[in-house]
Parts: C-alpha cells; sequence; structure tokens
C-alpha cells in the first residue's frame, strides 16, 4: 500500500522494509516541489513504525536514481524569488530530514544519480550502485553543496565497507559478498541484521 503523499513518490512497508521511490521515470525521476515536500512525511512514518528495520531509497524504472532537478516546473514553481527560496527550503529540509533518520538507509542506485539525486545517495548511510550507474553534478552552483555531504558521508568509507555517521551507534558498517543477490534481504535478514547489529565483513 502506498501511503505518499504524492503520486511522483512511492511509500510502501514490505515486513521489515520501508522503501521510498522516486516516482518519475517518464522523466528519469527529476525532483519536483512535491517530492521535496513528500520525503519528511514518508520518513515519520517509518520511523514511527517499529516494524521497519531498513529504509531502501530508490528510483522508479530502471533508468535513474534521481537525475536532478524537473526544470520543466521551474516556470510555474520556480519564477520568482520566493518561489527559488522555498523550493531550496524544503530541498534542504527533505535532505537534513534523511540525514538524521533514526533507522539505516540505503541508496539503491541504477542509472543517473545526478545534482540533487547524488546528495541524496550521499546522505543515505550506504550505497550500492548498479554498474550502469552515471554519477555527476552538471550545475556549477551544486558542486560546494555536493562537496560538503560527500565529505561528511564518503569521508567514512574505508575497505571495510560503508561506515554510517557517528549518530547510529548501533549501525556502523556492512559489505555485502558479491555473491549476495538479493541485498535487501541480505541486510535485514538472519546473516546480517543491519537494524540491530554491526557486522565488518571484509569484501571477497
Amino acid at each position: 500500500m502506498n501511503f505518499s503523499p504524492t503520486p511522483n513518490m512511492i511509500a510502501e512497508k514490505d515486513g521489515p522494509i520501508g522503501r521510498l521511490t522516486f516516482n518519475k521515470p517518464h522523466k528519469h525521476n527529476a525532483t519536483s516541489t512535491d517530492m521535496w515536500e513528500a520525503i519528511p512525511v514518508i520518513l515519520d512514518e517509518f520511523e514511527k513504525d517499529p516494524a521497519i528495520r531498513v529504509i531502501v531509497v530508490t528510483g522508479a524504472g530502471d533508468k535513474a536514481f534521481v537525475s536532478g532537478a524537473d526544470i520543466s516546473e521551474f516556470e510555474k514553481a520556480r519564477n520568482t524569488p520566493e518561489q527559488v527560496a522555498y523550493y531550496d527550503k524544503i530541498g534542504e529540509l527533505a535532505n537534513r530530514r534523511l540525514n538524521k533518520c533514526s533507522k539505516p538507509t540505503i541508496a539503491r542506485i541504477r542509472g543517473y544519480c545526478i545534482g540533487g539525486g547524488l546528495a541524496v545517495a550521499l546522505l543515505c548511510d550506504i550505497r550500492i550502485a548498479s554498474e550502469n550507474s552515471k554519477f555527476g553534478v552538471p550545475a556549477a552552483r551544486l558542486i560546494e553543496s555536493a562537496t560538503r555531504v560527500g565529505a561528511r558521508a564518503l569521508g567514512r568509507e574505508t575497505d571495510y565497507g560503508t561506515i554510517a555517521p557517528g549518530r547510529r551507534a548501533a549501525f556502523a558498517a556492512v559489505a555485502v559478498p558479491a555473491a549476495v543477490t538479493d541485498v535487501e534481504e541480505y541486510l535485514v535478514g538472519g546473516d546480517c541484521d543491519a537494524a540491530r547489529d554491526v557486522r565488518l565483513v571484509r569484501p571477497h
């Protein structure tokens, strides 16, 4: 059951897994105002449900995770200084909410991961990317912001896997063996209980 406040996002519960999906595949999941507004609402629901132990963030389809901002809405939604300020504010609030989520988050990346999408991925605790993934920051003004986000997130990665931010003492690192095909099940199942355990496993 999708409980997202907008059809451009999908929010689903599947046992211990909460799934947050950017749902605009015809535009490579480019973000719009309603999508940023929905993220805190969805995360609030996942956090208050004790059955949810891990949150997977992904994009609909197989072409993109998130390809940046939806420029087609700029004329209507970002046409005045006030509108631009509001868009920037809700984007920052959504990113901050994701960064402070009390449950472990996994970015499941396929295809384009661009601009604001790269920031979303970096703010998750773990990033798992397919071989066709493409990363970039095309807008010059986003480079400084993405660099700050990257320094906070990627600076915690080691050869042992991805180190989660210090705020999560109970969730430090996970390395997924190459043989694993169902990453979500592995991370919440018996071999690696991501919501409760710390498992440091050197990749093979």
